[in-house]
């Protein structure tokens, strides 16, 4: 088995004297990801370490660190200039973005898009945040030529009822690679990254830019995530959907080792699991019915059956790591 990863680059102040940290920061960001200015807002002095995956049509940064704020201002644009379109998932803490008069808050799940030509403010208000950033370039042969630069940040609510199965299938993809970030994977996974970005921005990527099988896969997904809640939902309402027969479908999902309804039930368990640690007052019940579960009883067996506990002890894990 091909265990070779893609290329990965790592920094951290860590190791750095304290009056040297900011410095060090704005180097090492300006040569890897983008020219900023850092502030420092924790009583133990600036924390953060990144570590970098080249895939290629695009770049992730994985950036954990304490309380901080970085900025992009004008004058910084105009030296370090970069036309990028840079999508943040924010997997822990708390964060907010502002840019072009919109100012943000951001919650774990949430998802900011926004262009790296505008200036803009982030910070992170609180320790052990981290995020995931998703970096196209805008340049000749960048795959975000696939997409709209957008003329103001655009946030995801990880709660939104309408994408919030798409962004959950984003944060997912996106830890799962930074976790094992396989180079024989990188392709496949740059090119599903893509695609949830242009579901989340309502502009998909055009089909030439796939093949025909990767094309309806990733139609077929789309159409999943935008009606996952429906218990109805199966293999025959998205063959009907795609205008083929279910045996057609089947051989699709095949080639991506997987059927489409263990892609149903995995979405839906993901989806459960955001709703099960962002609404801590809901019902286990009404967490199922909302995800598109039959019975509260089907919900608890797949739950366990999947993740080794039931749906109430993996709240209570959630709460005691929280």
């Amino acid at each position: 088995m091909d265990t070779a990863f893609v290329p990965v680059s790592h920094a951290s102040t860590e190791a750095v004297p304290l009056d040297q940290r900011i410095e060090y920061w704005e180097a090492h960001n300006a040569a890897e990801l983008v020219g900023l200015r850092c502030s420092d807002y924790s009583p133990a002095g600036l924390f953060v370490g990144e570590r970098n995956f080249d895939l290629g049509v695009l770049r992730l940064s994985d950036i954990r660190g304490a309380e901080h704020v970085i900025e992009r201002p004008r004058q910084m644009i105009k030296t370090h200039p970069k036309d990028a379109l840079f999508a943040s998932v924010l997997l822990d803490g708390a964060a907010f973005f502002y840019q072009s008069g919109a100012c943000i808050t951001l919650k774990p799940g949430d998802v900011v898009v926004y262009p790296t030509v505008s200036p803009y403010l982030f910070g992170f208000s609180q320790p052990g945040t981290r995020q995931i950033l998703v970096d196209i370039s805008f340049d000749e042969g960048g795959a975000a030529g696939l997409f709209k630069r957008p003329a103001e940040p655009l946030k995801i609510d990880a709660q939104r009822s309408r994408l919030s199965g798409v962004s959950q299938s984003l944060r997912t993809t996106l830890a799962g690679f930074v976790q094992q970030p396989l180079a024989g994977q990188a392709q496949q996974v740059a090119q599903r990254i893509q695609f949830l970005l242009g579901q989340l921005m309502g502009v998909p990527p055009c089909d030439a830019q796939v093949d025909s099988s990767a094309a309806r896969f990733h139609k077929a997904e789309a159409f999943i995530l935008q009606n996952l809640c429906d218990p109805q939902l199966d293999a025959a309402a998205v063959a009907a959907h795609l205008h083929m027969s279910v045996r057609t479908l089947n051989r699709v999902f095949l080639a991506h080792d997987t059927t489409v309804a263990q892609l149903i039930w995995s979405l839906r368990l993901q989806l459960a699991c955001t709703q099960l640690q962002a609404n801590p007052a809901a019902g286990i019940g009404q967490v199922a019915l909302g995800c598109g579960f039959s019975t509260q009883a089907h919900f608890a067996s797949s739950f366990k059956s999947a993740f080794g506990m039931t749906p109430s002890e993996y709240r209570r894990q959630f709460s005691v790591e929280s």
